[in-house]
């Protein structure tokens, strides 16, 4: 649930041109998801 409501907020925390870009979430995204939140990169 946690990470659908991520995807489902994202509008809200990133902005065109802001520190965080849309493939940048996606990535990180798709880390948490596949090695949880102890993932080290």
């Amino acid at each position: 649930m946690m990470v659908f409501g991520m995807i489902n907020w994202t509008f809200t925390w990133l902005k065109p041109g802001g520190r965080l870009a849309y493939r940048d979430f996606a990535d990180q995204a798709v880390d948490m998801i596949e090695n949880g939140l102890n993932a080290s990169e």
